[in-house]
């Protein structure tokens, strides 16, 4: 999914480093929400957050999105909202 993301912004030359959770945890970065997360990386017995049945999403109406557009989407509300704000997570 990241290397989507880049490719859809226009960063297809930035280099993914891979991170173990333990070097992660040692620079005080916190999983999937609140200061200094990592919003994609989901805690130990969160794994299954993304495998959910979208069928009551669907029968309720919901659409689903392509990646693109919502990463396209995320990128404008950043700029809209100004990218050199403070921020409290992710």
């Amino acid at each position: 999914m990241l290397r989507e993301a880049a490719e859809v912004v226009g960063a297809d030359d930035l280099d993914l480093v891979p991170a173990a959770p333990a070097v992660l945890t040692e620079a005080r970065v916190n999983p999937w929400g609140g200061t200094r997360s990592l919003p994609l990386w989901l805690p130990e017995g969160m794994h299954g957050l993304g495998s959910h049945d979208p069928a009551p999403a669907l029968a309720a109406g919901l659409a689903p999105r392509s990646s693109a557009a919502t990463i396209l989407d995320a990128l404008a509300d950043e700029r809209v909202r100004g990218l050199d704000r403070a921020r409290v997570a992710g």
